[in-house]
């Protein structure tokens, strides 16, 4: 889970918050940042759009196809 809100957040996707500095008033203070920031929230929808594989299952899937077919007894 860290080093995928890691890569997220490396790509202006999210902001991370370690879990050791996690409390309540950060947690508020950033949520309340963000949403203060349309422009910064815009730009991370957008930034972790581009990272989204909308076709995962797909191609998931076909691989396993691939790999039951070439491995079937």
């Amino acid at each position: 889970q860290k080093y995928n809100a890691q890569v997220l957040e490396k790509n202006g996707a999210a902001i991370l918050i370690e879990e050791k500095e996690l409390r309540q008033i950060k947690l508020l203070s950033k949520a309340s940042e963000l949403l203060k920031d349309e422009q910064k929230l815009k730009q991370m929808s957008h930034n972790s759009k581009k990272l989204g594989k909308p076709d995962a299952l797909n191609e998931i899937l076909s691989e396993m196809e691939n790999f039951l077919k070439t491995n079937a007894a």
